[in-house]
């Protein structure tokens, strides 16, 4: 039986539009299982198209950040298992990636713990911890939160300048921009890279305009 004789030509064009847009609808927007089935599995066998530090020894993804210093810490897994599965909370929305990023985040704050359970407070890997530990909430929407972990990093080491970059960024998103100026311009004073130079210089002037709109 033909489709004209149960459909209008119309009918089956509109239906005909409409199915290839559905093809396009990004990952996103269509059916993913739960959150935490997706993040059910070993890290190291989870592939991931985003960075993770050399001491993960992850082979199936980039590598870059900071080699491990200072003395071991227990609860490193943990850690690497959270940033191999970032990617992962992404492809969820609204409620389901906030509490996703928030699980995560639960893996870096054990290998911080760790480190206040065997008074290794100036434990040289702390400032980029907790940089990273702020990313997550930030990510998830709790501006105010990433604002106390960045600020911690800041106060383990006053020259950390990723965390002065993020605490930024977390100021702006509250619309604090003095603040966000405040930080940026010391920021500039400490950092010893022209391409930083001109990525906080760049900055500066966003916070210039957006200040000028408010």
């Amino acid at each position: 039986m033909h489709l004209e004789i149960l459909y209008s030509k119309a009918e089956i064009k509109l239906a005909t539009v409409l199915l290839a847009a559905l093809s396009l609808v990004p990952l996103q927007s269509q059916a993913l299982p739960p959150w935490p089935e997706a993040l059910r599995g070993y890290w190291k066998e989870i592939r991931t198209p985003e960075p993770v530090p050399v001491f993960c020894e992850h082979t199936l993804s980039p590598k870059s950040g900071p080699g491990w210093r200072g003395p071991g810490l227990s609860g490193v897994n943990h850690y690497c298992d959270s940033k191999v599965k970032h990617h992962i909370c992404l492809r969820y929305s609204g409620k389901d990636r906030r509490a996703c990023l928030v699980a995560l985040a639960k893996g870096i704050n054990d290998l911080i713990a760790n480190a206040k359970q065997k008074k290794l407070n100036n434990h040289p890997m702390l400032p980029y911890l907790y940089t990273e530990y702020g990313n997550f909430f930030n990510e998830a929407g709790d501006y105010f939160r990433a604002i106390q972990e960045y600020l911690t990093a800041i106060r383990k080491n006053r020259k950390y300048l990723p965390a002065y970059i993020r605490l930024a960024d977390a100021f702006i998103r509250t619309k604090q921009y003095d603040k966000a100026e405040k930080t940026l311009k010391y920021a500039l004073k400490i950092q010893k890279n022209p391409r930083h130079e001109a990525y906080i210089k760049k900055k500066l002037a966003r916070i210039k305009k957006l200040k000028s709109k408010s």
